[in-house]
């Protein structure tokens, strides 16, 4: 099965013009009444709609494009994702709708920020945060493991925040995080999914999947269940990060000698080769954690990006120069965050 992939090259970043993305132009005079040229003649959005005027084009992928644009109501920048092939009233579309009201919900500095969902010519779009800093594809690896250890420690607050909030990110791989001055934020969540009966404020059931559907995600980062078929689940997540630090740790992933019409049954059917193979500088504790999230079997990984979290920071706090959790723990009267538990507990 041949699985697909998320919107690439079209993450919110702070880079206005990444490699292989043509600009599509900045404004000029009326421009509001021009539309942006859409791909072989195609739809294109029009250069201002709503509160919004459309700057340049950032990227194109698989599911469709994201835009810097102007939010003139509020005077600052933000990117506009508009998703390709969304009829109106398909299945597709109410999942998308249900999916991006979930990702609304997940309030957190390591997740890319949702301002609106809106729809223009018949077509949906998402307004997001625009994050000014550098996708982790782009940075010279390998990484010191120090450095790794301090991103996997957002990463995973930022998916253990949105595991609480009953969300899958699917699609977790170097091009969908960003490394920002205030740290690493997680982006992108087209392929999104919702656990059964999680927190939402549509029906969950509409957007869990289900087994028998072709695999969704990033080949180098897909979890072996997902190669059979199988419906996402907190723990194929968690296998995508392990994949994620063990390419920034060795500078290559598990699996990247083995050649594309081999890797679904290689995946499903070996174990990552441990990550001292191939980062023999790497401490060892952060080695066992990232081969933990990396294991063939679902149940022999952390149970979420909670858990993984926790082993991160555990790891971090014995390390000279760990972040600290993000936020302030103490908040008088107020229950404190998950993410500051350790500081209480020990």
């Amino acid at each position: 099965m041949t699985p697909t992939g998320g919107l690439e090259g079209g993450s919110a970043s702070g880079d206005p013009t990444p490699a292989g993305a043509a600009p599509a132009g900045a404004l000029e005079g009326d421009g509001a009444d021009d539309g942006f040229e859409g791909p072989d003649g195609g739809w294109a959005p029009p250069a201002a709609f709503d509160d919004y005027a459309l700057v340049r084009l950032l990227g194109r992928g698989s599911t469709g494009a994201v835009y810097l644009a102007e939010d003139t109501l509020l005077a600052r920048h933000v990117a506009i994702k508009f998703v390709d092939a969304v009829g109106p009233g398909s299945e597709r579309r109410e999942r998308f709708l249900n999916e991006a009201r979930a990702v609304a919900r997940v309030h957190h500095p390591n997740v890319i920020g949702l301002y609106r969902v809106g729809e223009v010519s018949g077509r949906p779009y998402l307004v997001t945060e625009f994050a000014r800093g550098e996708p982790l594809d782009r940075l010279p690896v390998p990484l010191p493991w120090s450095k790794v250890l301090a991103i996997g420690i957002d990463l995973a607050r930022g998916l253990s925040a949105a595991h609480r909030r009953g969300l899958l990110h699917c699609d977790i791989k170097p091009q969908n995080a960003i490394l920002t001055d205030e740290g690493t934020k997680l982006v992108d969540f087209g392929l999104a999914r919702l656990v059964r009966g999680g927190p939402s404020p549509a029906r969950a059931e509409a957007s869990s999947g289900g087994e028998g559907r072709a695999p969704q995600g990033t080949p180098h980062f897909m979890a072996p269940e997902l190669w059979r078929g199988e419906p996402p689940t907190k723990r194929s997540d968690v296998y995508a990060l392990g994949a994620l630090l063990y390419y920034l740790s060795a500078g290559r992933g598990p699996f990247a000698s083995v050649p594309p019409r081999e890797l679904a049954q290689r995946v499903q059917e070996a174990d990552a080769p441990p990550l001292a193979k191939h980062a023999s500088g790497v401490d060892s504790r952060l080695g066992s954690i990232v081969d933990r999230c990396l294991r063939r079997e679902p149940a022999g990984r952390f149970a979420s990006g909670d858990e993984l979290r926790e082993a991160l920071e555990q790891l971090g706090r014995r390390t000279a120069g760990a972040p600290p959790p993000a936020g302030n723990p103490y908040r008088g009267l107020r229950p404190f965050d998950a993410d500051h538990r350790a500081l209480f507990f020990g």
